[in-house]
């Protein structure tokens, strides 16, 4: 394919300086061009340090929504709690940020909703960008202390590996893409006929590799034209592949469950390298069109409400055991 030329994250007008400029991306750039040139160096495949830990995608504790976009690796990246909200939210609920914490900064844009005579226009418009500070949950002092004792207890239960893989596999069943398997020493997506081929589970040395690469493919079949259109709008197989690996570890993220990079992560690490040195939007493009993908994934597929359920459980348990004690 032809060289760097991923699809904008800003449409048509807006200006893709306004961007650049924000201490965000710079951040951002230079953390994961440090770590993929770590990876480089040493020989493996990139894997970025919130692979792999207990936590879920990062969120704002107030609103109780996922961060989107670019967003979601700088908190990734930058956090070790995935809960996250500003100094005045903390300050309103009562917690105190430990002395000497630093926030992380963030983007939001800025949208224009209404013309010069003040009516709404069809469609807004992104005219620029503008930093935000949050902080951490591992910033606060006492982040739990209001919950009590029963609730802890059940946060802290652990999943077995066997449920997290069932859990994966009924999600991915759910997407209605279609996966085909068979002895064929190779996984990938063919575009033209919409399936993704895996091989046997059975030739993968454990299930979590298996689920990372399918997950990798599913994040190809999620960019065609009947679904987010995106491989029609990008000549760069390599920043495809960052797309789809970076969307592997989201879900592996979300699934709590170990990434596993895939075999041809390694190879793309110059050609990511080169297109982070040559762009610095080029991970927050990719992370953006990535969060696409899962958003859409679990739209499709309705099973982030596996989590919710359990929430559930635990707030009806609560109540039962309140009453009683009542």
């Amino acid at each position: 394919m032809g060289g760097y030329n991923p699809p904008s994250i800003i449409r048509k007008e807006d200006r893709m300086g306004k961007l650049i400029d924000q201490k965000a991306i710079k951040d951002l750039n230079e953390a994961v061009l440090k770590s993929m040139t770590e990876c480089k160096n040493n020989g493996v495949a990139w894997t970025p340090p919130f692979t792999g830990k207990k936590r879920g995608l990062a969120y704002n504790m107030f609103t109780d929504h996922e961060l989107t976009g670019g967003n979601q690796i700088i908190a990734l990246f930058f956090g070790a709690d995935d809960r996250w909200g500003t100094f005045n939210a903390f300050r309103k609920n009562g917690m105190k940020i430990r002395k000497g914490s630093k926030g992380v900064t963030f983007i939001r844009p800025i949208i224009l909703k209404k013309d010069e005579d003040g009516k709404d226009l069809e469609e807004p418009k992104v005219i620029g960008f503008k930093d935000y500070t949050m902080f951490n949950g591992a910033d606060v002092v006492d982040i739990d202390a209001d919950k009590d004792e029963l609730t802890q207890k059940f946060e802290s239960m652990e999943v077995s590996v066997e449920d997290k893989h069932r859990v994966v596999q009924a999600f991915v069943d759910n997407t209605g893409i279609k996966i085909e398997h068979s002895e064929l020493a190779r996984c990938y997506y063919a575009q033209s006929s919409d399936y993704v081929h895996m091989t046997f589970k059975s030739n993968f040395t454990d299930l979590n590799t298996y689920y990372s690469v399918l997950l990798h493919e599913i994040a190809h079949a999620t960019g065609h034209k009947s679904r987010l259109n995106r491989l029609e709008k990008t000549d760069s197989y390599a920043f495809e592949e960052l797309v789809a690996e970076l969307t592997s570890m989201y879900l592996s993220v979300h699934f709590e469950l170990a990434h596993e990079p895939t075999k041809d992560n390694a190879t793309y690490l110059n050609a990511w390298i080169k297109g982070l040195g040559d762009d610095e939007t080029f991970i927050w493009k990719a992370s953006s069109e990535a969060m696409k993908a899962v958003k859409y994934l679990m739209k499709l597929t309705k099973k982030n409400d596996w989590k919710d359920k359990i929430d559930r459980k635990i707030e009806t348990t609560i109540e039962e055991l309140n009453s009683k004690a009542a």
